[in-house]
C-alpha cells in the first residue's frame, strides 16, 4: 500500500475545492434561471441539487471500480458520446 504525501493530499483537496466551487456557481445560476426567469416551481432546482448529492455518494465506488478494473476507455468513450446530446437538448429545454 502506498502512502499519500502531503503534496498529494493538498492536490486532492484542491480538486474537491474546485468541484465544490463549480457546483455552487452552477446551482445558483440554475436556481436563478429556473425560478426567476422561467417561472418554474422552486422544487425543481431543489431536486437537481438532491440528484447531484445522490450521485456524489457513489463517486468513491466508481473510482475504486475504475482503478481496480484497469479499463477506463469504454467509460470515457461512453461519457464523451453523451456531450453532443446534452448540447442539442439544453437549448430546447430552456426555450
Amino acid at each position: 500500500m502506498t502512502h499519500l504525501s502531503w503534496f498529494s493530499i493538498v492536490r486532492l483537496g484542491l480538486v474537491q475545492l474546485c468541484l465544490g466551487a463549480i457546483v455552487v456557481l452552477t446551482t445558483s445560476t440554475l436556481n436563478r434561471l429556473m425560478v426567476v426567469e422561467a417561472a418554474l416551481p422552486a422544487v425543481l432546482p431543489g431536486l437537481l441539487v438532491a440528484l447531484h448529492y445522490g450521485v456524489q455518494i457513489s463517486r468513491p465506488n466508481w473510482g475504486f471500480r475504475s482503478d481496480s478494473g484497469g479499463d477506463r476507455t469504454q467509460l470515457s468513450c461512453w461519457g464523451c458520446s453523451r456531450w453532443p446530446w446534452a448540447g442539442f437538448w439544453r437549448p430546447l429545454v430552456l426555450w
